[in-house]
C-alpha cells in the first residue's frame, strides 16, 4: 500500500474537495465539476452521525466554522489564529496485483489506520473509494478541527511521515 498527498498543504474548501472526490472528472474544456459519480464504488464516513456524504460535508464546515464555541465548552483557551485550512486529504493506494484479493472491510481498514497513525481518529472524516484506475485506493478527507474540543490537528512532515510508514 502507498499513501500519496492531495497537496503538501492542507486545504480550505471541504465543498471544493467533496466535489472533486464525489464526483467525475472534467473533461478538457469543462468549467464545472460533473454531477455523475460513476467512478465512485463506495463511501464511508467516521465520526459523523450520518452516511450521507452531502449532510457529512455540511456537518464538517459546520464543526470548522464553530472551533472557538467547541474551545469554550471544552475549557481550552481560544488562542492562536482561526483555522484557515481545516480540510486534509490523502489517498492510500495498492498495486493493480493487489485486486484481486482486497476488499472493502480491508481498504477501510487501511484508512482507520491511517487516521490513527496521524493522530486524526476521532476527528470527521469521509473515506471514497474509487474504481477509475487499474489500482485499488480511497481518498480520506478529514476535519482538522477536532469534534470535541475545536483544536487544530497538526499537519506536517512529521504527520506525513507517519502516514508515509
Amino acid at each position: 500500500m502507498n499513501c500519496s498527498f492531495a497537496d503538501h498543504a492542507p486545504g480550505m474548501s471541504f465543498k471544493g474537495a467533496m466535489d472533486y472526490y464525489l464526483h467525475d472528472r472534467k473533461e478538457p474544456g469543462e468549467t464545472e465539476h460533473r454531477t455523475s459519480s460513476d467512478r465512485v464504488e463506495w463511501t464511508s464516513t467516521r465520526n459523523l452521525a450520518t452516511d450521507r456524504t452531502e449532510v457529512a460535508t455540511a456537518i464538517m464546515i459546520s464543526t470548522a466554522k464553530d472551533a472557538n464555541r467547541l474551545k469554550q465548552q471544552a475549557g481550552v483557551k481560544a488562542t492562536g489564529r482561526k483555522a484557515k485550512t481545516p480540510v486534509k486529504t490523502f489517498a492510500l493506494s495498492w498495486h493493480p496485483d493487489e485486486a484481486a484479493s482486497l476488499d472493502r472491510a480491508e481498504m477501510e481498514r487501511a484508512a482507520n489506520e491511517a487516521l490513527k497513525a496521524i493522530g486524526m481518529e476521532k476527528h470527521q472524516a469521509i473515506i471514497i473509494c474509487h474504481n477509475d484506475t487499474r489500482h485499488p485506493h480511497v481518498h480520506v478527507v478529514v476535519n482538522r478541527v477536532n469534534p470535541e474540543n475545536g483544536k487544530l490537528a497538526k499537519c506536517g512532515p512529521n504527520e506525513n511521515r507517519a502516514l508515509d510508514r
